[in-house]
This record gives C-alpha cells, structure tokens and sequence, in this order.
C-alpha cells in the first residue's frame, strides 16, 4: 500500500502564483482524510454513498475499475495515518460489513470555500482548483472545472481562428465567474448539511426527515447549478424582450435545451417566422458565414428556444441562448448584426445591417 499523497495541486497553481491571485475566501472547520481505494461493496455504483454513525461520516464515490473515492473526518490530534488504518477507519465506519482491499493514495486534508478574484489577465486563464475550491460533499468541483475548461475552449478557438474579438475572452471572465461562484454557494450548502447530520448522528439523536438526503434537498433549492447556470448579466448576452410578450423561458442566459441536435462548433441562429427578408437573411449568412448558420423554420419548437411567436434566437457553441428578438424584420436582423459584431470578426466584404429611427424598444433588455 503506498504511503500518502497531496491533495487538491491546485491549491498550489503556479499559473495563479505568476498572476498574484489569492484564493479568497475560507477553510472549513474539521480535519478531513480522502483515500482511493479497492472494495467489494453491494452499494451503487451510480450514485455517492453517505455512511454516518458514532464513529464519524463517510462518503464513497465510486470511480472505475472497482475503486473507490473516499473521504471521511479526522480527529484533529492525528498527524498521521498509515494506510493500514485508512483501511481499518473505512471498516469501523461500514461496521464491519466491508472492508477496502488496496489502497492507492491517501491524504490528510482541509476543506475550503474559495475562489479568485479575477480568472484571466488577458493571457493567462485559470481553471478548476486553480480557481476555485469547493467541498467534496457538493460532488460539484470536478464539473465545475469541466465547464471552466470548456467554456475557455470555443472561445479561445475562435478568437485563435481570428473569428473573434479579444472582448470574447473577457467574456470568460464574466460567465465562469457567475457559474464558479453558484456552485460554491451550492457545495456550501451541501457541505453544512453534512455536518451537522454527521454530528446529529453521533450525539444519537435522530435526524430530522427533511434533512435526510442534504444533497438531493440542496440540488432541489438550487436548480440553476452546473448544467442550468444563467449567464445573465452577461456582455455576450442580449435579450430584445417587449415587455415579456411572446416571450418564454429559456431565457438568453440560460441553456437552451435542445442545442445538441445541432451539434458542430458554429453560433446557430432559429428563425421562427411565417415570413422574413429572405435576402436580408441571406446576406447575414454570409456576412458570418465562418462562424454562424442560419437556419429558417428549424425542425424544432420555438417555445423551447424561448418563443412563443415570430422571432430570432442566436444559441452559442456553448448551447447557451446569446440573442433573443420578438420578430425576425429588418430590426431583428440588424441587432443580431450588432450583437454579434460586439465580440465576433464578420466578412469585411460585407456591409453591417442599418436600421432607421430604430425604437427604444428595441434596445436589449437589461436582466443584471
């Protein structure tokens, strides 16, 4: 059984280091130990496992090949711990029913709520741990840092491909900043629920049924996390609502659900109208012909794009809704054009869209 291993590298980012970006924010009371391991167990293997007793909590996250992601509390006198009693402590916690065959790696550790003030200069861009810290009772950490990496990777792409504008960076920023951020208020709550049924636990008091599964509860209450995150307020979104008429939810922000059946790397624009400008329409699909489609009455309904009559909506390569107008007229065209000029690179050959006299109702609606 090799001996113990350092968790969480990230805390220790050299790229962070070079950007003189602090984590800020705070540690968890208590002293934790994570462990990967092999053991026969007749638990699920598609779902965490929360084990608490007298002798403390446990949480089993099954990985592949059999194994094991552990994590369980530590007394705070320990310095030390052999991997022997890593085994013995998972087998006290499971009373006896299971007992951990091997033992990878092992770490004491501390849990922690933080995050970076800003995720980029400019050219440096932070990631994952590098980034932000969450407890591992939110199950949200790996995810999170999934989705930072992905949401920096096609923007990135474009910007490298001379697509996009450098203001499509900063727009990293911006997003995963939001998104980071709910998911550590997400963790947080997990985190405390697990305490303190932990500690309900061992004082043998009984649990309140509300409180039985703090995952699944925290999950409920927080329905925006991770795959549903809203981007609102963001500089790369915009929504041309009138006063909500003909409008639905998903709003711009938020993912629209059906983005995989387009699939590809390209911006696609839903025109939903029983008539439009076909020539002004055909003219924007080659003013962005290297980063846009077009798609006129897409085989797909428009109240899942957040319409519920004519109009235009732009869903990033992200599957999240850039763009939302109540029409698909010359206006429409025109804002989509200026939308999409904020932080993409068009054919110089082709002209911008114009529109006279245009209203102040055809301003973007402010959802910060």
């Amino acid at each position: 059984m090799p001996g113990s291993s350092s968790a969480r590298a990230g805390t220790r980012s050299v790229t962070r280091d070079s950007m003189d970006q602090p984590l800020g924010g705070a540690t968890y009371q208590g002293h934790f130990l994570v462990a990967d391991i092999a053991m026969q167990t007749t638990l699920p293997r598609d779902e965490t496992s929360f084990v608490f007793g007298p002798d403390g909590l446990l949480l089993l996250a099954p990985l592949p090949g059999g194994r094991w992601l552990s994590f369980q509390d530590l007394e705070e006198e320990i310095e030390t711990v052999s991997a022997e009693e890593v085994v013995a402590r998972i087998e006290v916690r499971l009373r006896g029913r299971w007992r951990p065959t091997e033992v990878t790696w092992f770490s004491p550790f501390r849990m922690h709520r933080r995050i970076v003030s800003r995720l980029t200069d400019g050219r440096r861009f932070l990631i994952g741990d590098a980034a932000h810290l969450s407890s591992p009772f939110g199950g949200e950490g790996l995810n999170s840092g999934l989705h930072d990496a992905y949401d920096l990777a096609w923007k990135l792409a474009l910007v490298l491909r001379g697509h996009g504008r450098s203001s499509l960076l900063d727009g990293y920023a911006v997003e995963r900043t939001i998104a980071d951020r709910h998911v550590l208020e997400v963790s947080d709550e997990v985190h405390h629920a697990v305490v303190d049924i932990a500690e309900t636990v061992r004082q043998g008091r009984e649990v309140p049924v509300e409180n039985v599964d703090p995952v699944a509860a925290a999950l409920e209450r927080n329905a925006r996390a991770m795959l549903d995150v809203d981007y609102i307020g963001s500089p790369l979104v915009s929504d041309y609502a009138e006063n909500g008429s003909g409008m639905a939810e998903p709003h711009p922000g938020q993912r629209y659900p059906d983005w995989t059946r387009f699939g590809g790397t390209s911006h696609h624009v839903l025109v939903f109208a029983s008539s439009t400008d076909a020539e002004g329409l055909a003219r924007l699909g080659r003013r962005w012909a290297k980063c846009v489609e077009v798609s006129y009455h897409p085989d797909v309904r428009q109240e899942r794009a957040g319409l519920r009559t004519d109009g235009m909506v732009l869903v990033r390569p992200d599957g999240h809704i850039g763009f939302r107008f109540p029409a698909a007229d010359a206006a429409a065209l025109a804002a989509l054009d200026r939308h999409l000029s904020s932080y993409l690179i068009p054919d110089p050959t082709i002209a911008p869209f114009e529109t006279a006299n245009e209203s102040r109702s055809q301003e973007p609606e402010s959802r910060s």
